[in-house]
């Protein structure tokens, strides 16, 4: 699947250069949705798929116990290297749809990291191992990009400029099947020559739709949030983010 090579050296550079803040506007999505979470420091916290560990590192610097997943070996050595400092912080190359061996009060899988599988039935599997992962009154937070922004901001080509090379990104919305399709073209800022090519797709959802997903697992509605901050979800929030409860 695409997951399983996309999130190497060239996305983690795209990433950093796509939004300068990247990393601080993770910490801080961490601090807010930890405070308005109320979050205790003796939870135990899931990160699922992590990448660099922006906000697990958060978590950990508030005292929890932390575990961090993900698929990607080159995101985890950033993620490892960005926390060796902090005891209290695991990291686990692990895809989500296997088994998960202990149990959290909170897990959360940020940015649309859900919409990577192809079919409902894996993302129902994922939701069960999540019930049974997560302890009584815990809670599963999932956010997603808010479907209704998107569309009405969709661009179909874009271009980033990153460190020498030029990313030319070209993107397909199927209604029908609700996914995106970006595809990846990156040349030498200096010259035509191809270097790479890679696609990836990504489902979106409706919160009606991931509620649904929750309930069929065992979990019960907690409430839907257009931040970190828990402004009231509307057409234009930026995000879609779901809480669920045990």
């Amino acid at each position: 699947m695409w997951y399983e090579t996309f999130f190497d050296d060239l996305y983690i550079k795209w990433q950093d250069n796509f939004d300068e803040n990247y990393q601080y506007e993770c910490e801080k999505d961490a601090n807010d949705i930890y405070e308005y979470l109320g979050i205790k420091n003796t939870d135990k916290i899931l990160d699922l798929c992590c990448g660099c560990g922006y906000h697990s590192i958060e978590f950990g610097k508030k005292g929890n116990n932390v575990v961090g997943m993900d698929l990607s070996k080159k995101m985890l050595e950033y993620a490892k290297y960005n926390a060796h400092n902090f005891k209290n912080i695991q990291y686990i190359e692990q895809d989500i749809r296997s088994p998960i061996n202990d149990k959290f009060d909170f897990v959360f899988c940020f940015n649309t990291s859900l919409g990577y599988f192809d079919n409902d039935y894996e993302l129902e599997n994922i939701f069960g191992k999540m019930y049974r992962a997560i302890n009584l009154n815990g809670k599963f937070l999932i956010d997603v990009f808010n479907p209704f922004k998107f569309i009405n901001n969709f661009k179909e080509n874009l271009i980033f400029d990153i460190e020498g090379l030029s990313i030319y990104q070209k993107s397909k919305i199927n209604l029908v099947n609700q996914e995106v399709q970006n595809s990846w073209t990156a040349r030498k800022a200096e010259g035509s020559q191809i270097i790479d090519e890679r696609t990836m797709k990504i489902r979106f959802y409706t919160a009606k739709e991931l509620i649904k997903f929750g309930n069929n697992a065992g979990f019960k509605f907690d409430r839907l949030i257009g931040d970190y901050k828990g402004k009231e979800y509307k057409v234009d929030s930026d995000r879609l983010i779901l809480v669920l409860k045990k």
